[in-house]
């Protein structure tokens, strides 16, 4: 696997060549080094590049000129941009042309190697889908996931749940849907196991959960069970315009959750949904999620979900379980956005989208907000030190902290602290 760093500054270029063991971590065997766009072009013409790490502006032309040269001569390239510019309109221009990650000077040993270590992935998920759409075997191998792909999109809104946007997501993935298809979600939660298990133990657990209940929900259907996290599964089961027969349903979870018990040593529970065209069944789902968190206690029984609530309260609930989310997760640096989206199986973007329409506030503000909400708890009724305060609310840098808390609140954690413990006044 070969490596292409292109930087006008020859220095900068050396030492993100030196900074990592390239060969040894990821397997490139040769790196090289462009200081313009001509020398970049000279090197493609020489050897093939697996990977490129390129900085923006350069004389005699742009990373973005080169990245768009690149991605029509050799497409099979992937670019990270290495730049000292965080103008949004240039990493807009960077990723609509097909960089894969965007990256601000001065980089952290960690923050390359995470964006490396993800570009070579991508090399080597592209590769192997290459490889089997060489020998012909690309639908037979791969139809499977692109449909699971598509359920997890469709989940997560990142196909806008509108009906074209639908049926044009899966016709590029070669997924027959007919007119007035409906389809019906069921949530299958494990609760817990009888006794302590390896990851591994797990995994073969898991992959017999979806196996019996492909044989008891759908035998006689094209269902697909989605893995949409650990311990939870998704059935998503084809229903005729008539609809289903929910009772057959509930039996069948009955027996499922059964078979379960006895054999696969676990207690699990089942959240069945009406059934819905495409385009609203990422707001079944949804429904279910709440309904299953209303549930927790619950174990080993088949929960219906009848009726959809209005749209605003959907979204209520789902602020709702996001501020429990958070509260519990305020001392952990990595909370996020993405982190959250994530927890509750929504697109980034989306769920900003619905949270800000309920709260007037962005994901990211909120963190913020609940982050120095609890800070000036603990400084006025705590005695805990400014350090150990940070670290409760997120961050292991007490600068960054009595940074954020003074653009929060205009004083600093400690003159904070001092006004809330004056006395009284007298007057």
């Amino acid at each position: 696997m070969n490596l292409l760093i292109v930087d006008d500054e020859l220095w900068l270029a050396e030492a993100v060549k030196s900074e990592l063991p390239w060969e040894e971590m990821f397997g490139i065997s040769s790196v090289s080094i462009a200081n313009n766009i001509r020398q970049a072009k000279e090197a493609f013409g020489r050897d093939s590049v697996d990977l490129m790490i390129c900085d923006i502006e350069m004389p005699q032309g742009s990373g973005l000129q080169l990245l768009a040269w690149v991605k029509e001569h050799h497409p099979r390239t992937e670019t990270v941009f290495l730049t000292c510019h965080a103008d949004f309109k240039y990493a807009q221009q960077a990723m609509q042309l097909g960089c894969l990650d965007y990256l601000l000077k001065p980089v952290s040993r960690e923050e390359l190697r995470q964006a490396v270590e993800k570009a070579i992935a991508q090399i080597n998920r592209q590769s192997y889908l290459l490889e089997y759409s060489q020998l012909g075997e690309f639908w037979t191998k791969h139809q499977p996931l692109l449909v699971e792909r598509f359920w997890l999109d469709v989940i997560g809104y990142s196909i806008s749940p509108q009906p074209e946007a639908i049926r044009q997501a899966a016709a590029e993935r070669n997924i027959p849907l007919r007119e007035g298809m409906l389809f019906l979600p069921v949530l299958i939660q494990v609760q817990r196991y009888h006794k302590p298990l390896s990851p591994r133990d797990e995994k073969i657990l898991e992959y017999g959960l979806c196996n019996c209940a492909e044989e008891t929900l759908f035998p006689q259907e094209d269902g697909r069970i989605i893995v949409l996290s650990e311990r939870k599964l998704l059935a998503v089961i084809p229903s005729g315009q008539g609809g289903h027969d929910m009772s057959r349903l509930v039996a069948d979870c009955e027996s499922f959750i059964a078979f379960g018990n006895r054999h696969l040593y676990c207690d699990v529970s089942c959240y069945a949904g009406e059934a819905a065209p495409v385009h609203q069944f990422a707001d079944t789902v949804q429904r279910l999620f709440l309904l299953a968190q209303h549930n927790a206690a619950s174990t080993g029984k088949v929960n219906v979900s009848r009726g959809a609530p209005a749209a605003r309260s959907l979204s209520a609930e789902l602020v709702e379980k996001i501020g429990q989310y958070v509260d519990g997760k305020l001392d952990q640096e990595s909370l996020s956005r993405e982190s959250v989206a994530q927890t509750v199986f929504l697109n980034p973007d989306y769920l900003d989208r619905i949270f800000k329409k309920e709260t007037g506030m962005s994901v990211t503000a909120f963190l913020q907000q609940q982050r120095m909400r609890r800070a000036e708890e603990l400084l006025s009724h705590t005695t805990m030190s400014v350090i150990a305060i940070g670290q409760q609310v997120g961050y292991s840098n007490v600068s960054h902290f009595s940074k954020r808390f003074k653009q929060h609140s205009g004083l600093s954690p400690l003159e904070f602290r001092r006004l809330r413990s004056l006395p009284p006044s007298r007057k």
